[in-house]
């Protein structure tokens, strides 16, 4: 994009020390835009791997309805498009923060520009007269961390950022699938289906009825509904289902919805993103139905991932590394994403940049003192939850 199209020009600083690698870094272009649609950043983060429905302009058109506002970094060399970061950012209770999530996103082969783009980020950061920005990179590259630390980046002890999640390898066939999971949820996905339970999609009209199914779900859980509206939700229907990349499903016995599903479908990736359900059906066993029949849609599909966005990291840890779950653990609601026949994953630490140097001394401290940490966590307005 050129500043006549709506974008700004940056012109790239030189860093210290460059490799010779970082191809002719004076040819790159480093442009800034503030337009909510991208078609052309969306359909790169589509093509690779580390492209996730968080960095895209979907997302930030979703983002927008809840007082986010959105700046796009890309960088492009001879007028191809090499990568680039997305970051939101809004007021919060001590200043502008932002927020750059599953991000920076680089084409293959180009990792040598993720220091450049550091840089400009720090320049963008700085334009937008951010006190600090949160950084967390894709779910697949965890190689960018030590460079994160040496150029300013320390962990976000403040922020509740997912750093875990369950996740389906769609890359077999249907029946080693199903094989994996667990014996009673497949039984149980099998009753809801003799006792006439049946699958439906549903469109932009049933997202009041999904929402009321996800709040109840919420209060019986003792959280908070996030998104927290039927406004958010639609938002998100309209800006994600013209392109097949949103999926609403509902359980249903005699036309009567027991369960709902939503899913984000990016790239590679089929999220099984939000779901509600109506707790006295539980007998029916609508869930396992609903979650067996989306793992099935996405392997149909082509997706190679099914992800359930987020677990426990406790849990996580536990089973990486082959221990049994304490008896918290197993009452956990992430159980029955883990009865799936889902995988844990750890995901790379959030980090932070701090502009101010007194305040960056601070947080270090706070960071490291739990209590103060839990206080201040509540001045970050729900950063970090997706």
């Amino acid at each position: 994009m050129t500043a006549a199209e709506g974008g700004d020009i940056f012109t790239p600083h030189k860093p210290t020390g460059t490799p010779m690698s970082d191809l002719n870094h004076e040819k790159l272009e480093f442009t800034v835009s503030r337009e909510l649609h991208d078609d052309e950043w969306d359909d790169f983060l589509s093509a690779r791997p580390t492209g996730q429905f968080q960095q895209s302009s979907l997302w930030a058109q979703v983002k927008a309805s809840e007082s986010w506002e959105c700046s796009r970094l890309l960088v492009r060399r001879g007028g191809v498009l090499l990568g680039g970061a997305q970051m939101l950012f809004r007021a919060a209770r001590f200043g502008r923060i932002g927020y750059v999530s599953k991000g920076p996103v680089l084409a293959a082969g180009e990792e040598s520009l993720f220091r450049s783009i550091l840089e400009e980020l720090r320049s963008l950061g700085r334009s937008l007269g951010l006190k600090a920005w949160i950084l967390q990179p894709p779910d697949e590259s965890t190689w960018q961390e030590p460079m994160l630390a040496r150029s300013g980046y320390f962990p976000a002890y403040l922020m509740r950022v997912i750093n875990a999640t369950l996740v389906i390898d769609l890359a077999r066939s249907w029946d080693d699938l199903l094989g994996n999971v667990n014996r009673s949820t497949r039984q149980r996905a099998k009753q809801a289906e003799r006792k006439g339970i049946l699958i439906k999609e549903g469109g932009e009209a049933d997202i009041g009825l999904f929402f009321r199914l996800m709040l109840e779900t919420c209060r019986s859980q003792r959280t908070r509904p996030n998104p927290g509206s039927i406004q958010a939700l639609t938002e998100l229907w309209r800006a994600f289902s013209p392109a097949g990349r949103a999926r609403l499903t509902f359980a249903e016995k005699d036309g009567v919805p027991l369960a709902g599903l939503l899913c984000i479908c990016f790239g590679s990736r089929a999220t099984l993103w939000k779901k509600g359900w109506d707790r006295a059906s539980g007998a029916m066993h609508p869930n396992e139905a609903l979650h067996v029949e989306a793992i099935r849609w996405a392997w149909e599909h082509g997706f190679q991932y099914c992800d359930f966005v987020a677990l426990d990291p406790g849990i996580a840890e536990a089973m990486l590394a082959g221990r049994p779950l304490d008896a918290k653990q197993k009452r956990s609601r992430h159980l029955f994403n883990v009865k799936m026949g889902a995988a844990p994953k750890l995901l790379p630490p959030a980090v932070i940049y701090i502009s101010d140097p007194v305040v960056r001394t601070i947080h270090r401290v706070v960071g490291r003192v739990p209590l103060l940490t839990a206080l201040l966590r509540k001045a970050t307005m729900g950063f970090g939850r997706s």
